[in-house]
């Protein structure tokens, strides 16, 4: 069984009333069980694989690739991303807060005859 979106909103189970038939779905459960246990070993296999060839690289004195940005990198951004962030909700605020004065200056000139 292949672990996709598709097979889990493709899978159809008889019903009995208000009631699924438990022996199939059951059966569907088994089946994704099996199908999520393989993955994780292969994953876990692959993830040995690939600690085995940083460990080869290792030894020949040539450094791992790195994938992604360093932690200081990461760091960086995240920290430039907060800012525009705060920038932005100051410049947000300040925009309602002038939306809401103009509004509440409308309000003043209105007849009362217009607010019935």
């Amino acid at each position: 069984m292949e672990l996709t979106r598709q097979v889990l909103d493709d899978a159809k189970f008889e019903t009995r009333g208000r009631w699924y038939n438990a022996d199939q779905v059951d059966a569907f459960l088994d089946e994704l069980a099996a199908a999520i246990e393989g993955s994780r070993q292969e994953a876990d296999r692959l993830r040995q694989e690939v600690q085995a060839l940083k460990g080869k690289l290792q030894q020949a004195g040539k450094p791992a690739p790195q994938h992604g940005p360093s932690p200081a990198e990461e760091r960086a951004r995240l920290l430039e991303d907060v800012r525009v962030l705060k920038q932005f909700r100051e410049q947000f605020r300040q925009a309602v807060e002038q939306d809401a004065q103009r509004l509440l200056e409308q309000a003043r000139h209105l007849d009362s005859d217009k607010l019935l």
